[in-house]
Parts: C-alpha cells; structure tokens; sequence
C-alpha cells in the first residue's frame, strides 16, 4: 500500500576474506531535521519507519441566547451543532463526534481536541454551524463561527392606569391635587410610580412592559400609594382603573310654619303654603307643601353639607304669601320658621257734620271694602251663641253705618245724573 515501501538487494557477498560471515544493516540517510518525522529501525534494521506526529488543534462551539433570560419560555433544551473542514462535514479528515448537542448540562459549549491541522498537505479551516433554527429565533455566528447566538425579541405590552373620583364632584373640597400608583407584575412592584394629577388627565401609560415571564403571561395590575385621607380605594377588574370613593357629609335642615292670625279668628288662612329651600340663595330643588295634615312642618334629609369645600348655608322663603298676612322667616333656628301674620283691616274715618258739631258719631270705623266689620277683641269674640252685654250698642253701631252707605251711594247717583246731563 502507499505507507509501505520496500527494496531488495540481491547476491550479496555472504562472506568476507577469512571466512567471517558478513551482517549486513541499512540506515536511511535522509535527515528529518525540520522534524516532521522520526525514524525508527527494528533489531535487524531492515524495516525502517517513519513517524510522522500529525499536529493538532482544538476549536470549542458556545452558544449564546439572546432572550432576555428567556422571558418568553420559548427556549428549546438543547440544539444541534455540526463541525465542518474546509466546508465539508468534518468526518471526512477522521474527525469523530464531528456532530455534537449542546443543552444546559454542558452549559451550551464544547470543545474537540485532537483535530488534524492539515488535510492533504493543506491547512484545515474549521467552522460550525447550527443544523435547525430554534422556532421563534435567528441565528448568527462570530467571525469564526464558533460563537452562536440565537436570538428572540420577547414580546411587549402596555398598561394604563387611570383615577377616577366618586365623591360628587369634590363637593367636600377635600380631594388632592394628586395620587401615587405603582405598577405589580404579577403583584410585584415593577418600576417607579408614576404621579396622576388634573395635568394629566389622572392617567398614565407604561410601555414596553415584558409580555411574559418564564414563559407565562404577566398580569400587570395597580395599586395606589397613599390613600387620601375620607376615601377608599376601588379597583377595576383589569386592574387599570382606580376609583377613590367618598361619601359627602349631609346634613338635615326643617321648616315650621307658624300662623299669628288668633286661630284662623277671620276664616282666611289657606289651606296649604309652598316653601322653596335655598342653597347659598339659590332654590335647591322643588318646593313642598305645608299644610294641616302634616302639621305645617318638613324636614329635608341627606342634603349636602358642602359645595366646592365651602359650607352651605340652607335658608327657606315662602313661595306666595297669602293675601291678608305678612310674612317672617328666621333662618337661625332648628327648625327654620316662617310666620305668618294676619294684617289688619283699615277703616275710613267719617267727617263730622258742622250742622251738628254736638252729634255723636261712634268710634267704629267704617270699612272701605266688603270684609269683616271691625276688629273684634278676642275678649268679644262668644264662647257660644248666647248674646253678650253691649250687643245693643254693636246694633245702632250698624244702624248708623247702613245709613251713612246709603247716603253715600245717593250722593253718587246723583253726581252721575249731573254728569249725563
């Protein structure tokens, strides 16, 4: 074969002179003084072998994941790496183990040792490569290929947070000009908390979270720092929303109306009045009614005690005061009052006559319109229908006072005929 050369000498001398038998031996006279090879002879020097040491080299392969820890759990177990010679599988220079895996249990790297240098006289460039892309990675090499690194770009989301009010409209003036929220991942406090205020619209965004942690979807929620004293916090169901909820202080105010009129002595009090309640002077609501069946009183319940942070103060007005009354109100008390007076009828005074100065004219005024006579005392005023001392004066009191109506109404006629005339 090509490894085994060989020569023969023939008719050779056995003997030289004197009959001593010749021992023949071969040296090889070529020198190896690079040292490629060393030459070696066995005990008869006939079989002369050349060694020659191949010289050596060694490459390792590492592999590198570039996927944020593996964030998205996406990470095979192992991948595959073949070595290559010169561009072929490196079987072919008698490389063993030229196809190895690579895993965490040898922590992604290995190393071939013993790898022939040269290959027919020709230096050997080895390189490697990765037989299948992990699903969802790229794969790049190294100048040298023997670093490879796949790569995935895990995914991202974004989440908001939002504050709402429930505390009709600040009406206690106690709300804060701001809140602190921190985002959790997975209940975890993720990042800094970030401040809500009127500026922004009581919101805020964080982008480019990570979508998923060792290979399962991160729930991000929020949760408010510091809660305002007089609220509670309420959460949304996706956890974005925080409401902070306070209940407004009320207070109850009452009405009672009073009648100065000697117990309805002159039958015109009405049968009911409206009264209209006032916030800072301003009607609140609708009016209601007082009458006899609910005692001529009202209480309003669960009003606000606040406005804009400002105490409210609750006053009352009577709608329409009824005619023949005035009306009082005292806002001060508990329960507010509204009085209603009866106002006194007036009279006209009857001009004495000069014919006769002498004549006595009562002193019971004389009305101008139709309505009650005369104000009665209550002293005057029966306890049944029995008639009472001084009942004759009343009569020629009224006797006198016809008389004069009729006059009058003569005097008129008269003035009216003249005028046609």
């Amino acid at each position: 074969d090509g490894n085994s050369w060989s020569y023969t000498w023939t008719d050779l001398p056995k003997f030289r002179n004197h009959g001593k038998e010749i021992t023949y031996t071969v040296v090889e006279t070529t020198t190896w003084t690079d040292g490629t090879y060393t030459t070696a002879y066995s005990d008869d020097t006939f079989t002369v072998t050349n060694t020659h040491k191949v010289y050596t080299t060694q490459k390792s392969v590492n592999k590198i994941w570039a996927d944020a820890n593996n964030q998205d759990g996406i990470r095979p177990q192992s991948i595959e790496i073949r070595l290559y010679a010169n561009g072929d599988p490196a079987d072919l220079v008698g490389v063993k183990d030229a196809k190895i895996t690579l895993s965490e249990a040898n922590g992604w790297s290995y190393t071939w040792t013993e790898l022939p240098l040269r290959h027919e006289g020709k230096d050997i460039v080895y390189t490697v490569e990765e037989t299948a892309a992990a699903d969802g990675y790229e794969v790049s090499y190294s100048e040298d290929t023997f670093t490879v690194t796949n790569t995935h770009i895990p995914g991202t989301v974004s989440h908001s947070a939002a504050k709402t009010w429930d505390d009709a409209g600040n009406q206690d003036g106690i709300r804060p000009e701001s809140v602190t929220v921190q985002l959790l991942a997975d209940g975890e406090a993720y990042g800094e908390a970030a401040t809500l205020s009127a500026a922004n619209g009581w919101r805020y965004s964080w982008a480019n979270l990570p979508e998923r942690r060792d290979g399962k979807d991160i729930v991000y929620t929020v949760e408010e720092l510091n809660v305002p004293a007089g609220y509670t916090p309420s959460y949304s169901e996706d956890g974005s929303t925080v409401t902070n909820i306070h209940k407004p202080e009320t207070v109850e105010r009452s009405v009672t109306k009073v009648w100065d009129d000697r117990d309805d002595a002159y039958g015109i009090r009405p049968e009911s009045i409206s009264v209209q309640l006032m916030a800072d002077g301003t009607a609140y609501g609708e009016a209601i009614v007082l009458n006899e069946a609910g005692q001529w009183k009202h209480t309003w319940t669960d009003l606000p005690r606040y406005r804009a942070g400002s105490e409210i103060v609750w006053t009352v007005e009577e709608v329409a005061v009824p005619s023949g009354y005035r009306v009082s109100v005292d806002n001060s008390t508990d329960p507010m009052t509204i009085t209603n007076t009866r106002i006194p009828p007036t009279y006209p005074t009857p001009e004495r006559t000069p014919e006769n100065p002498s004549e006595e004219i009562p002193d019971t005024p004389v009305p101008l319109t139709p309505g009650p006579i005369e104000e009665i005392p209550d002293s005057d005023i029966p306890l049944s229908g029995a008639p009472r001392t001084g009942d004759a004066g009343v009569m020629g009191s009224l006797m006198g006072l016809f008389a004069a109506l009729g006059a009058m109404a003569g005097a008129l006629r008269l003035r009216k005929k003249e005028e046609d005339e």
